[in-house]
């Protein structure tokens, strides 16, 4: 009943265990010493790249962190000359003897190769999330863009013919043109939708064609039927059909 799958795993490391991580990951920078200008880079990192920057300092920049100023290697355990503990000291407490200095050891510097590296994935991540995007958003706008077109032009005709109706009834004939019913009974059209009228020679019929200069469909309609019918423009006459 509550069985949990891997949908459910990827919320829970997405919203519990990777911002843990990067606070985690923010504190430990905070509070230790890097080496010339790593600390602000690797912050900068982090904090702007939260969980590909959190991967890499645990993965690299925890490695470039100095201990008490810098990593200490050399010096000796026991007195090379009595042979008594000396735990690193300069001096040998029993004899007196010199001890071999303290060194830092040399730092592998590749911080400015790993934020490029972070640079490069992160613009080569949005490249291709903004290319799948783009892949799915741009067919489906335009698609929804003509529908849109489509549907403005029926309605403009649906427009037209009640007009054309209305006409007829007050004047027991349908008007001669577009034009002369535009000027009775003014009909605004949408952007782009233009509609040819043509009528019978006795006035008691007419067909009534609408299109959008950017719809690939065309529309009619007749005096004797109610229904719409349509084709896409590069049809034959007799391809209408009813929507």
């Amino acid at each position: 009943m509550f069985g949990i799958g891997l949908p459910e795993v990827m919320v829970l490391l997405l919203f519990f265990v990777v911002p843990v991580l990067w606070i985690w990951a923010i504190v430990d920078i905070s509070t230790h010493v890097f080496d010339d200008n790593n600390k602000v880079i690797w912050l900068l990192v982090v904090i702007f790249v939260p969980i590909l920057g959190v991967i890499l300092y645990f993965t690299v920049g925890r490695g470039q962190r100095l201990m008490n100023g810098a990593p200490q290697t050399g010096g000796n355990l026991f007195c090379a000359n009595c042979g008594k503990q000396v735990d690193r000291a300069p001096t040998c407490i029993a004899c007196g003897t010199p001890q071999a200095p303290l060194q830092s050891a040399p730092q592998k510097n590749n911080t400015t190769a790993v934020v490029l590296t972070v640079v490069a994935v992160v613009f080569l991540f949005f490249i291709i999330i903004g290319g799948i995007l783009a892949a799915i958003a741009i067919p489906q706008f335009s698609a929804y863009r003509i529908k849109a077109f489509n549907a403005a032009t029926q309605a403009d005709l649906k427009n037209v013919k009640i007009a054309s109706e209305v006409y007829f009834a007050d004047h027991n004939a349908y008007p001669e043109s577009f034009a002369q019913l535009a000027a009775a009974n003014p009909i605004m059209l949408s952007k782009d939708v233009t509609v040819d009228y043509q009528r019978s020679e006795d006035g008691k019929r007419y067909i009534i064609y609408a299109q959008h200069a950017k719809a690939q469909k065309m529309f009619c309609t007749k005096s004797e039927d109610l229904r719409i019918f349509w084709k896409l423009k590069d049809e034959a006459e007799d391809a209408y059909q009813p929507l």
